[in-house]
């Protein structure tokens, strides 16, 4: 049987994080490093873990939606070496290649012009998928692709065996995504909410890319007067942690202002929720990101529950005695609930993880 949860696995400062429930298995962003294969390297392999969840959910290793939020290296890295490019009548269900059944990018990668030396392979495939659409060739597995833009025509949809993964894609609007191409692609980053639904049940998971403290101040500007569509249980603190989400830099200063507007569409959370750092470890020194402010920024967030926010703050860095390691979460009829088994004390303080299950909603 497949799971049902969300892990955000420690690949640096980069995102790689998987989606396991209702069948389906949903991959947003990748920074795979071969070498992490090498047993005398320190970076955790990802591909293990990666192919593991496809074949259990598929007996083959495919993934059915793989979201690439924008096409910086740290969200892409190591693609080729995991994921099979081009037609997929010449590929085969090996551990080594696996399968993206269906893409989904944002419209910045719909003009080849914006590629680069690392990026090109994946707009070229962009490219020959986007030729297929509307045809037969283009609804088979290995070919479908969703160009996306929240005030688009496909914002929302279902996915898995009875339609019980749920998304609602809130960024990037078209002129968002239309960035010139000697500048950062952060802003072009896919914002979607999912809910992965068990028993009828909200499970509410956040996934912001690099998205920047523009996005997030006109995210909150469409949904101040409602909510619900921005609320989480679970939240991946956008690019890494970076105070660049939440606050714009003064530059004779070089102090962050911070945005009310933004820092409000982000802490939406619904209970008591969790966040995760997707990034090293999170300490009170630079280089930046992850910065210790914005971490200090999430903590507020989380203490607006009665329960202990530090506690609900994790960092796949340090997460196993201070080593990077996978961040897991289930889905329940409950909502999202994780065991705390490891000690994450170089993020959260002094505060020690028991193997208590703690779970979202509880008092």
């Amino acid at each position: 049987m497949s799971a049902s949860q969300i892990t955000v696995l420690p690949v640096d400062n980069g995102d790689s994080i998987m989606i396991e429930h209702d069948g389906c298995v949903v991959i947003t962003d990748l920074n795979y490093r071969k070498d992490s294969q090498d047993d005398d390297e320190d970076c955790y392999d990802i591909g293990e873990d990666i192919r593991d969840a496809c074949f259990n959910a598929h007996d083959e290793y495919a993934c059915d939606v793989f979201v690439l939020t924008h096409p910086d290296k740290d969200h892409h890295g190591g693609f080729e070496d995991l994921f099979y490019v081009g037609d997929p009548s010449k590929w085969k269900s090996l551990k080594t290649e696996l399968l993206v059944k269906e893409l989904w990018v944002s419209e910045y990668m719909d003009d080849s012009s914006r590629s680069t030396d690392a990026s090109k392979f994946l707009f070229d495939e962009v490219a020959r998928r986007k030729k297929l659409s509307g045809g037969s060739d283009g609804d088979k597995d290995g070919n479908r692709i969703k160009i996306l833009a929240s005030d688009g025509e496909d914002t929302e949809g279902s996915l898995g065996d009875k339609s019980n993964l749920e998304w609602l894609l809130l960024a990037p609007t078209q002129e968002e995504a239309d960035i010139e191409s000697e500048d950062s692609s952060n802003d072009s980053s896919l914002v979607i909410r999912w809910n992965a639904k068990v028993d009828g049940s909200d499970n509410l998971v956040l996934l912001g890319g690099d998205s920047g403290v523009d996005i997030w101040e006109r995210i909150w500007e469409d949904h101040e007067n409602d909510t619900a569509p921005i609320t989480w249980q679970f939240l991946v603190a956008p690019h890494h942690c970076s105070r660049s989400s939440m606050a714009r830099k003064d530059v004779e200063s070089e102090k962050y202002d911070y945005s009310d507007d933004a820092l409000k569409a982000l802490g939406e959370i619904d209970g008591n929720g969790f966040i995760t750092s997707s990034s090293n470890k999170v300490v009170n020194a630079k280089p930046n990101p992850p910065s210790f402010e914005a971490k200090n920024k999430y903590l507020k967030i989380l203490h607006k529950s009665k329960s202990d926010g530090e506690k609900r703050f994790f960092c796949t860095g340090s997460h196993k005695n201070g080593k990077p390691a996978p961040v897991v979460f289930k889905f329940t009829s409950g909502g999202i609930t994780t065991k705390m088994v490891t000690s994450s004390a170089a993020v959260i303080g002094s505060n020690s993880l028991t193997s208590e299950a703690s779970t979202y909603g509880q008092e």
